[in-house]
């Protein structure tokens, strides 16, 4: 049984601490969970990191009912134009998606558009 009722939120990380925290749960979820590796892996102060990471939004699942380690979840997300600056997605290490190139161009194309769209309406 749950002593705390969970109170969840998310938000990017914007400071040095909060990058910090998602390299550490990522160490702990990545290295010492799931044995993972890495050229960047820093043992010494508990960090799973990449050469991909200045490029990422790091978006944080906070637990606010936990007295300790609140940050409970990492995601990391990559825009075109990061991805542009880098020179690759990171799931181009990962996985042969250049058949998908153009259609995740048009998509994030459409979305901007969309989008656009949306915040010119609301402004009427």
């Amino acid at each position: 049984m749950l002593q705390n009722t969970p109170k969840f939120r998310t938000k990017i990380a914007d400071d040095a601490s909060e990058f910090r925290a998602a390299q550490e749960l990522r160490y702990r979820v990545f290295i010492q969970e799931l044995g993972g590796g890495g050229d960047m892996v820093d043992h010494e102060l508990g960090l799973e990191r990449d050469r991909f990471d200045p490029y990422f939004d790091h978006i944080l699942l906070f637990d606010d009912a936990r007295i300790t380690n609140p940050i409970i979840g990492v995601y990391r997300v990559m825009s075109c134009e990061k991805a542009n600056e880098v020179g690759e997605f990171y799931s181009d290490e990962e996985y042969d998606l250049q058949h998908y190139d153009n259609l995740v161009k048009n998509y994030w194309n459409l979305v901007g558009h969309v989008w656009k769209k949306i915040i010119e309406v609301v402004l009427l």
